[in-house]
């Protein structure tokens, strides 16, 4: 009954918790992984029993229960059911997170957003995300990074934005480049392609996790998932599209001029150390 293919104990957790599930009892399941929560949360609705997590330890005194039951009840269904896709979203185990973004402002920002929490739910359960999900999840990164709700900007344009308010020269200034040198990528959004193939593997997780109540689930990413396989290692597909303009990439005779130059520099460099030495030793 409890054969499965689930590589994780994240998942299959769910799974015996579901073969555990009686009428009016309780299940209780022992661990402090913020995954396991949030699966249980997602699936909560399900279990006739009543979802308890046993968490911390007894020599530092702050062993405890967690009622999962009466929380996914005070969040209600909607929010529990976008919380796998919101937590993949902001960082997990299998996906990066936002620098310095954390979980609680966007999951505040999140409680007040239906429209997001429904992107974020239909990411757990509708395959490959739609274009109007995207958008969406475009939108709110946005917002976590200080833009407006009610704004209509894109990503790119609030990036661009974001860079020109903090980079911006002085017009007065010396050196218009100034503000340049101790720039900080981290603190501006990431580029929309950036942001869309995230959705992309943020979609596998949250429907691995949303199905961790079954025996069979899909866990091994494709192209269409934001990985490629790479060898024997599946490698994350960053972004969307060509790294630059292709203006800006040189073709193979430039890239082979440019390597030429490189080494008829060194070249030269090398007779001149050889002609310092006074008796011809370097």
């Amino acid at each position: 009954m409890l054969s499965n293919n689930h590589e994780e104990a994240d998942t299959k957790i769910c799974m015996h918790a579901k073969a555990a599930d009686t009428s009016n009892g309780n299940v209780v399941i022992r661990a402090s992984d913020t995954d396991i929560a949030v699966i249980l949360l997602y699936h909560c609705e399900k279990f006739s029993s009543h979802i308890w997590m046993d968490v911390g330890t007894t020599s530092k005194r702050n062993r405890r229960l967690i009622d999962l039951t009466a929380i996914s009840k005070s969040l209600g269904p909607q929010l529990c059911s976008s919380l796998p896709a919101f937590h993949a979203f902001t960082g997990s185990d299998y996906t990066a997170a936002f620098v310095r973004k954390g979980k609680v402002q966007p999951f505040n920002k999140l409680e007040k957003m239906p429209d997001v929490q429904q992107a974020f739910k239909a990411l757990s359960t509708d395959g490959l995300p739609s274009e109007k999900c995207k958008d969406t999840l475009l939108k709110f990164t946005a917002i976590m990074y200080g833009a407006k709700e009610k704004s209509k900007e894109t990503l790119n344009a609030y990036r661009f934005k974001t860079f020109e308010r903090i980079y911006k020269p002085k017009l007065r200034g010396k050196n218009p480049l100034e503000k340049l040198k101790g720039a900080d990528a981290s603190s501006i959004p990431p580029c929309e392609r950036e942001v869309a193939a995230h959705i992309k593997r943020v979609s596998l997780v949250s429907r691995m996790w949303a199905n961790a109540d079954q025996p069979i689930i899909q866990q091994h990413p494709s192209e269409d998932d934001g990985w490629e396989l790479v060898g024997d290692q599946y490698k994350p597909i960053w972004f969307e599209g060509d790294q630059l303009p292709e203006s800006l990439v040189p073709d193979d005779e430039e890239l082979a001029d440019a390597d030429d130059e490189v080494l008829a520099q060194s070249s030269s460099d090398e007779e001149d150390v050889e002609g310092d030495g006074d008796d011809g030793d370097v």
